[in-house]
């Protein structure tokens, strides 16, 4: 599957070291990683001024890794790149 722009959440699965994936300003809710296969994986997702906007690694296969913002601390950042991502889905939340 390719990274899935058309709903809310952004569904992320295929990394662009570099690329910029999503270029407009954005405020994210939440984070959730699913469907990790191999203890040891990593994500790393960043702005588009290389600032890490959510960075995990998995201890156990097939865990859910989250990361809740809250209502008051939803974070606004400029453009998001994905930049590793072992294996898994990556569910961004915004508004």
């Amino acid at each position: 599957m390719a990274n899935d722009f058309t709903h809310n959440p952004l569904i992320l699965d295929t990394a662009h070291a570099t690329d910029v994936i999503w270029p407009e300003r954005i405020i994210i809710d939440r984070i959730d990683w699913v469907d990790m296969t191999t203890a040891g994986d990593q994500v790393t997702l960043k702005d588009s001024a290389d600032r890490v906007v959510y960075d995990a690694t998995v201890s156990a296969a097939d865990l859910q890794v989250s990361r809740s913002f809250g209502e008051n601390l939803a974070r606004n950042f400029n453009g998001l790149k994905l930049t590793k991502i072992g294996s898994g889905k990556l569910y961004v939340y915004y508004r």
